[in-house]
């Protein structure tokens, strides 16, 4: 008995320093969308620094955990539609994703 007392207290003082932690886990993300604010799915995304790919979903989401504080280049490329560069920064994944707007080619 007393040594489920104290896993239960360990348990229990170890869940607040976990609680805040999902606010400093920073990610690079966006939704793209047409012209026609359409999100487009299967959009590439590549992080030129990291030289990592993603690929937007359904919705035109894309998402990319970062440790560390610097801004990349991204590198947006889609079938009949212009590449776009741009600069981006990690911000916290709580925070809203950044419109990208691409033109048609």
């Amino acid at each position: 008995m007393r040594y489920i007392f104290i896993i239960l207290i360990t348990i229990l003082s170890i869940n607040p320093i976990f609680a805040g932690e999902s606010d400093k886990i920073m990610a690079v993300k966006g939704k793209v969308v047409d012209q026609n604010n359409e999100p487009l799915a299967g959009v590439e995304v590549l992080i030129v620094e990291t030289n990592t790919k993603v690929y937007t979903d359904l919705n035109g989401n894309f998402e990319v955990t970062s440790t560390q504080l610097q801004k990349y280049t991204l590198k947006i490329t889609a079938i009949s539609y212009k590449d776009l560069v741009l600069k981006a920064e990690p911000v916290k994944k709580s925070a809203p994703a950044v419109l990208i707007r691409l033109q048609e080619n």
